[in-house]
């Protein structure tokens, strides 16, 4: 964002911000525009070797970080290019964590807390107007998150609790795209969402769950997907939405199943469900008015579902083990029902 002269030129360096009894702490705060307000506290005393940086150019930006309760080995990095931005960092009692908040344009919200955990890393990056971004992180350890925006009044939520080494992020372009993603008491899970477009909506939950993987894109308007992943292991979901009303959801609560999900032009419709194990579900639906359902409680049961047209339907249902089914519609109002 082009800026004109600054009015105004502020560098501040503190050591031991605001207190003389924590302990090798370090603050570094410039400002360079008009009504920027910048706040560093690590006035408590039982604070030691963190560092906080923050850069204002622009005017009416406000910044805080907060470093307290025995927080050691962080560090707090805000930069907002612009105008009346926010961005607030609160460590919390952690160890060796890393928060940034980048902002290029004009009232976005970042908002990071970092709560009781280690070695974990959060990163928010805004550019354009009035998007809002939070990222909170309680008791994990070895955790990232990240989340990007570029557009306008998009919404992005990423909260990690209980989680050790998992990784969350969220990409979002265009226009008022919202996107969640909670990962609770899990080990090596990963979560993707990338938004492209206005107005779409994606959710993952990631509860109990280890070396599981969730990837969601949308690419268009008034799409909707989501993906549950609950008291699971080694879990895959895929799901991609390309086009206009779009809605799909995954839930998978066995063990080692794989979803795939693909989805083109208006108005389809698809769940999948996988309790068991070792499952495998794909569905492509590819124009408009498709619905279809697959539901998957066995182990080792392999379900593929394709449509190329409109208004079709099937369902695919699979209780027992070592089940395959294999529907194909081509055409227009087709209805297909398979139990195994």
């Amino acid at each position: 964002m082009k800026r004109c002269a600054p009015l105004a030129t502020a560098v501040l360096l503190a050591v031991a911000s605001q207190g003389v009894f924590a302990s090798n702490n370090v603050a570094v705060l410039n400002q360079n525009g008009t009504f920027n307000n910048a706040t560093a506290d690590q006035s408590d005393a039982t604070v030691t070797f963190n560092f906080i940086g923050q850069t204002q150019v622009g005017d009416a930006n406000t910044a805080l970080a907060t470093q307290l309760n025995s927080n050691t080995l962080s560090t707090i990095n805000q930069l907002q290019t612009g105008t009346a931005n926010d961005s607030t960092v609160t460590q919390n009692g952690s160890d060796t964590v890393a928060a940034v908040i980048s902002q290029n344009g004009i009232n976005n919200i970042g908002v990071i807390n970092q709560v009781l955990s280690n070695t974990s890393a959060a990163t928010i990056n805004q550019f354009d107007v009035l998007n809002l971004a939070t990222i909170n992180q309680n008791n994990t350890t070895t955790v990232a998150a990240v989340i990007g925006q570029n557009g306008i009044n998009n919404t992005g939520v990423i909260n990690q609790v209980l989680s050790n080494t998992s990784a969350a992020t969220i990409n979002q372009f265009d226009f008022s795209n919202f996107a969640t993603i909670n990962q609770n008491s899990t080990t090596d899970v990963g979560a993707v969402i990338t938004q492209m477009g206005n107005a779409n909506i994606a959710t993952m939950v990631q509860s109990n769950s280890t070396t599981s993987s969730a990837v969601t894109s949308q690419e268009g308007n008034t799409n909707v997907a989501q993906v549950s992943q609950f008291a699971s292991d080694t879990n895959i979901s895929t799901l991609s939405q390309l086009g206009t009303i779009n809605e799909a959801s995954v839930t998978q609560t066995g063990n080692n199943n794989t979803s795939a999900i693909s989805q083109q032009n208006v108005s389809n419709d698809i769940a999948h469900s996988q309790s068991g194990s070792f499952n495998l579900a794909t569905t492509n639906q590819f124009g408009v008015d498709n619905t279809g359902a697959t539901v998957q409680g066995g182990m080792n049961g392999i379900a593929t579902a394709l449509q190329l047209g409109n208004t079709n339907s099937f369902t695919i249902s699979q209780a027992n083990d070592f089940q395959t089914a294999t529907v194909s519609q081509i055409g227009d109002s087709n209805m297909a029902i398979v139990v195994q």
